[in-house]
């Protein structure tokens, strides 16, 4: 592989992506306009955990959340510049969401409480993302100046600083083992301990940005995708890297994981699946979007995949097979004239919400019409 990436480029499969939505085969749906002359396009989407909110970030620095329910929203503004992560804590009893945005800011939104808001100063630069622990007693957050924060998921108290990077610092996950992995524009994957508050690996191997870190549910197993094309799959334990695939033409924007399949999404529009218990053969990745792959979710029991892309179109998956079950875009619209920039399922995984550059933030109504399992999750911290 070159500096600027793999010397040959894998084969593709190429998907005809229809002109039109086929309307027996698209979802229902709910629509929730905003004023995208006000706020602009919208960066990130989330929903609150007891499915009562659903929250967007607005490259204005607005926070709009709206209640399915009602269908009622609310508008917040605190952040100076674009909202780009929003990650809901996994304490229902208090349904907050954390915001972060490039004014190097984080906010502590309660969706219960109007108008809670806590500011959370320390970054000096523009904060890319945030996430909770699996039981939220912490959230960390990821900056462009080179730090990796790790906050108390009770008092929002600064609980570490770790600066081990050499460039601004992309994405953050923990795992369900007390462990938190950083990569960024070094090219380094970093694990650290969250209870000794000390880093135990610095894994190398990305010649270029890392994009996405995924863990499996049990957190035994840890994959990261990279603009230089590949995926690396890791044991988070020793460090060992278990995999390098090289499979996309492109930079490789996201990476999944599930307790059996490893799914990807790339810069060149191409959806790659693979089966964590029987690797081979390899299949090659699929052209399922005419632009980028901007988001990719898994449902909450795993069964469906979502992409979405900025050709303005979205599309769900047999994680089983990768058979396209539908494809769709906002009625009226034809793809690409509101690209959409990020998804999310429902916690009970019954709808999907979609946000675009036009400032619109769709739900998806999925049920009965794709087959998944409906799921209730709860987690108090006491």
């Amino acid at each position: 592989m070159s500096a600027d990436g793999p010397t040959k480029r894998p084969a593709i499969v190429r998907l005809q992506a229809p002109n039109a939505i086929e309307a027996q085969r698209a979802p229902q749906f709910r629509r929730f306009v905003v004023d995208h002359i006000a706020r602009g396009a919208i960066q990130t989407v989330a929903y609150a955990l007891d499915s009562s909110m659903v929250v967007a970030g607005f490259a204005s620095g607005e926070v709009v959340q709206w209640s399915p329910d009602t269908e009622k929203s609310k508008v917040y503004k605190r952040h100076v510049g674009a909202v780009l992560s929003l990650d809901p804590s996994p304490d229902v009893a208090t349904s907050r969401i954390v915001s972060a945005g490039a004014d190097g800011m984080l906010y502590r939104w309660s969706m219960q409480n109007e108008g809670k808001v806590e500011s959370i100063p320390g970054h000096l630069r523009t904060v890319w993302m945030v996430k909770h622990s699996p039981d939220g007693a912490y959230f960390a957050s990821c900056s462009a100046d080179r730090t990796v924060r790790l906050w108390d998921g009770r008092t929002t108290e600064i609980v570490a600083v770790f600066d081990q990077h050499h460039a601004g610092v992309t994405c953050v996950q923990f795992n369900a083992s007390g462990l938190l992995v950083s990569g960024g524009w070094d090219n380094d994957v970093i694990i650290f301990d969250v209870e000794s508050r000390e880093p135990v690996f610095k894994l190398k191997g990305h010649s270029a940005r890392v994009t996405r870190i995924a863990f499996n549910p049990v957190g035994d197993l840890l994959a990261t995708s990279s603009s230089d094309y590949t995926i690396r799959v890791w044991n988070p334990k020793t460090g060992e890297c278990y995999d390098t695939i090289e499979v996309h033409g492109e930079g490789v924007t996201h990476v999944e994981l599930s307790a059996a399949t490893l799914v990807s999404g790339a810069d060149d529009g191409t959806l790659w699946r693979m089966d964590l218990k029987n690797e081979r053969p390899r299949v090659h990745p699929i052209k399922v979007h005419t632009a980028k792959i901007s988001g990719v979710a898994f449902s909450p029991d795993a069964s469906v995949v979502a992409t979405v892309s900025l050709d303005g179109s979205a599309a769900l998956w047999d994680a089983n097979t990768i058979n396209n079950i539908c494809r769709f875009v906002e009625p009226g619209l034809n793809p690409g004239h509101n690209p959409i920039t990020c998804c999310v399922f429902s916690p009970d995984g019954t709808k999907l919400v979609t946000g675009g550059k036009a400032g619109k933030m769709i739900i998806w109504d999925l049920m009965p019409q794709v087959a998944i399992k409906p799921k209730k999750r709860s987690c108090v911290i006491s």
